[in-house]
């Protein structure tokens, strides 16, 4: 189902030129039929339930520095509701933590760019990893260093025309870059599954997060 964009617009209580920013920073799901632009109606059910809250958001190394103390928390504090609830406000005021971007690559070049060493694996992918009982699926949500991305998308040729993405590429300014595994932290890794519309994985990861926190 897709929303025109003054639907969206309306259903958000925002302009039309705001719903054209949300299309380009990748924070709405759109395709294009002709001159109109199509909004992905569940990208704007996960946007409002995700709506950043008022005043400025945080920095991105201040961001990152959040994280990583919620981090260290939760597993100490063992408890599920409070690891969700602060993953979904961490999902929000850090929301400056990267640039997100819907890129589509051809199936049968997905698996490489999963594997190349540039970007860092995240959301259920990671979670999988992290041995949390997920399955990943599209769009498949990555890391890369804003170094990289432009060469990034000349060898997987990847698209950005907003037609059916298949992954979600995350840059992160190489100032403030700290991934430095090829997967993702889990508390980042259910940041972002929540941050895409995946409420079910970000659950299990966390809920693996604190288990792991007891061992």
């Amino acid at each position: 189902m897709s929303f025109s964009a003054q639907q969206a617009a309306e259903a958000l209580g925002v302009s039309r030129m705001q719903i054209s920013r949300l299309v380009r920073q990748g924070d709405l799901r759109a395709s294009r039929f002709g001159n109109a632009l199509l909004i992905d109606e569940d990208s704007v059910s996960e946007y409002r339930e995700l709506r950043p809250e008022r005043g400025r958001p945080l920095s991105a190394s201040s961001a990152w520095a959040r994280i990583a103390r919620e981090s260290a928390r939760l597993e100490a504090a063992g408890n599920e509701r409070e690891a969700l609830e602060a993953a979904r406000h961490l999902a929000i005021v850090g929301r400056r933590r990267a640039t997100r971007h819907a890129y589509r690559v051809v199936p049968n070049r997905l698996a490489a760019l999963l594997v190349d060493q540039r970007v860092v694996l995240s959301g259920a992918d990671a979670g999988q990893h992290h041995g949390a009982p997920v399955r990943p699926g599209d769009p498949h949500p990555v890391y890369a260093s804003g170094d990289d991305l432009d060469q990034l998308v000349v060898d997987h040729r990847l698209r950005d025309d907003g037609a059916d993405p298949n992954v979600i590429v995350r840059v992160v300014s190489p100032d403030v870059w700290i991934l430095h595994d090829r997967i993702a932290p889990p508390l980042v890794a259910a940041i972002d599954a929540l941050d895409d519309g995946d409420a079910r994985s970000a659950a299990e990861i966390l809920r693996h997060l604190l288990r792991a926190g007891r061992t």
